[in-house]
């Protein structure tokens, strides 16, 4: 009889182990090119649902982990790849290990004319954001990170959408500079000066694309490229951003410096990109960044 009870507690225990391992089991998957059959190594897939969204990055062999189930409840899949392209994934497919997506451009993210290449932000643009000025002088910044091609051969402009909030000088603060990460110690700063550009050409109280003059050409690049601004009450215009999901980016960071006075140096300024649940409206800033092609 005790040994029957041993038994019976075994099978109980082999039973909700089971079924344990079944709740947390993950599925592997892997991201193929249609045409190629090539195996998609660099890329990120972002699982949108009513309120937030996750993004999923490839492991060391380039599969997909989830969590068994985790994309039936989603209202949608969007897989980044290759730096400017993207496809929506159907939810049927994640019943495959291998996942088949059409190789085509994300939403004219990518013009290609005479060797140059425009990267930025700019499907979706919405009204912008204004920064009030805090104590200390805190300048509050946002910016984003794309892929830089093998190809690029330099960087000759940079552009911010700006309106004018009321009338005086309309200066703005870029932010622009190349890294392997984020923490990189050797970045490379395009618009290295922590002080407002003055904007000499004429702004509306609508929203318009600035250029801000650069003109990078080297053979050293990194393998991404930072962009975006920091903004004060002081500069008396707006800033525009543009809907996250609408664009191809490789992260979204936050930060904040102090100026006048305040101690601060430009490699130790810290962007903060600890939110990994965005809320599915998410917007970031609204730049281009034109590249020149070898």
């Amino acid at each position: 009889m005790k040994q029957l009870r041993v038994l019976i507690f075994c099978l109980l225990f082999s039973l909700i182990g089971a079924k344990s391992s079944l709740l947390y089991a993950q599925t592997e998957h892997y991201f193929l090119e249609k045409m190629t059959q090539d195996t998609i190594t660099n890329y990120k897939l972002i699982v949108y649902h009513t309120e937030e969204s996750v993004v999923y990055k490839p492991s060391n062999n380039h599969a997909l982990y989830m969590q068994e189930g985790t994309w039936k409840s989603a209202d949608s899949l969007v897989l980044h790849y290759d730096s400017w392209y993207q496809d929506r994934i159907s939810i049927q497919h994640f019943d495959q290990t291998n996942i088949y997506v059409d190789k085509h451009l994300s939403l004219d993210e990518v013009q290609l004319e005479n060797k140059t290449q425009t990267i930025g932000t700019f499907n979706s643009l919405k009204s912008g954001v204004s920064f009030e000025l805090l104590s200390g002088y805190l300048l509050n910044g946002r910016i984003v990170s794309f892929d830089l091609p093998d190809n690029t051969k330099a960087i000759q402009d940079f552009q911010l959408r700006i309106k004018r909030k009321k009338r005086g000088e309309a200066s703005i603060m870029p932010v622009l500079f190349m890294a392997d990460s984020i923490d990189d110690p050797n970045k490379i700063h395009l618009y290295p000066k922590i002080e407002p550009y003055l904007v000499e050409d004429k702004i509306s109280r609508r929203y318009q694309w600035i250029s801000i003059p650069i003109n990078y050409e080297s053979s050293v690049f990194k393998k991404q490229i930072f962009a975006g601004f920091y903004g004060n009450k002081k500069d008396k215009i707006s800033y525009s951003v543009a809907e996250a999901r609408a664009n191809v980016l490789q992260d979204y960071y936050k930060g904040s410096i102090f100026l006048n006075g305040k101690p601060h140096r430009v490699d130790e300024v810290l962007w903060d990109n600890r939110y990994v649940y965005r809320r599915e409206e998410y917007t970031v800033p609204a730049v281009k960044i034109e590249l020149v092609l070898y």
